[in-house]
Formats: C-alpha cells, sequence, structure tokens
C-alpha cells in the first residue's frame, strides 16, 4: 500500500468565442437581477436553477457552488463551474473562424 497522494489533473474545457461571449453576457445579467437580494435559500436555490437553464440553453453543464462561497469570510458570490458540453465535442475549426473575425473581441478589449 502506497502513502502517495494521488495524482490530482484539472481539466478544463475548451470553450469558443461565442461561448465566452454568452457566458459574460449570463454572468451580467444573474449580477444584475440577485447581487442586491438577500442570500435566502430560495434566492440562491432560484439563482442556481436559472443559471443551469441558462447554460444550457448555449450548450454547456455547469456546477454552481454557493455554500461554499457563502461560508467564506468574508462570503464571496457563489462560484459557477463549467463542466463541459452537452452534445458534441469542442469543434477547432469554428474556433479558428470565430478568432479569425473577432466574435469575442469587445469582451478582451474591456
Amino acid at each position: 500500500m502506497s502513502n502517495e497522494e494521488p495524482e490530482i489533473r484539472e481539466q478544463y474545457v475548451n470553450l469558443l468565442d461565442s461561448e465566452v461571449m454568452a457566458a459574460a453576457q449570463i454572468q451580467a445579467h444573474i449580477v444584475a437581477k440577485y447581487a442586491h437580494r438577500p442570500g435566502t435559500y430560495e434566492n440562491l436555490q432560484s439563482m442556481t436553477n436559472e443559471v443551469v437553464e441558462m447554460f444550457e440553453k448555449i450548450g454547456l453543464r455547469v456546477k454552481v457552488d454557493y455554500l461554499g462561497a457563502a461560508l467564506a469570510v468574508p462570503p464571496k458570490p457563489p462560484e459557477v463551474e463549467i463542466l463541459g458540453r452537452i452534445e458534441g465535442n469542442f469543434d477547432h475549426e469554428r474556433k479558428q473562424w470565430e478568432v479569425r473575425k473577432g466574435v469575442a473581441d469587445d469582451l478582451y478589449k474591456r
């Protein structure tokens, strides 16, 4: 039996620029809607459901962690982790096209 810690590897999800832009729009919408609401269970559940539904519409599976963020000192906003695509694989050709077209240029110029 080995005393070595198992290797933890982080896995990143490649996103298209259009997905990055959509995620930024989702974040802006959620912040505008929920930032000033009290952190009640009902509000956090409502926000979680809305975030999951909005990301599903753009084809991404996400996990929302509001408990860990709420327990932090000082409390932090909930964290949204993109787990992967609902269907299909990353389209490298589309990524190249979107980069050449400058789909996310406005986001990166901020």
